[in-house]
């Protein structure tokens, strides 16, 4: 308990440090799996994507960094929409938990 009193400490669960390093191993993981796996593209860290692009664009091998605008098309995308998911409904007047069966709102 003493461990785990000191790591989050008078802190916000999003600064802690362990949660930090959970994340940052989780990330790792991922991208180490998915290069491995998935022919050599990120799935996480699309500045990969990009260095890798650049690097086989400037070698001149096109075909090679041409598979990886496929990936950062599909990040570019997945952001667009979940930033339009957030704008639909961030501003909604009642949301689903404040609301009855019957629509009316709770107090």
């Amino acid at each position: 308990m003493g461990v785990m009193k000191s790591l989050f400490s008078g802190k916000q669960m999003s600064e802690a440090f362990i949660c930090s390093a959970f994340l940052a191993l989780s990330g790792g993981f991922q991208d180490a799996y998915t290069y491995n796996t998935r022919n050599e593209v990120f799935s996480n860290a699309q500045t990969g994507n990009v260095v890798l692009m650049s690097q086989n664009f400037m070698t001149g091998k096109w075909e090679a960094g041409l598979k990886y605008l496929f990936p950062l098309f599909a990040f570019a995308l997945g952001v667009l929409i979940a930033e339009q998911i957030q704008h639909k409904y961030k501003y909604a007047k009642t949301s689903a938990l404040e609301t009855g069966n019957s629509g009316e709102q709770r107090l």
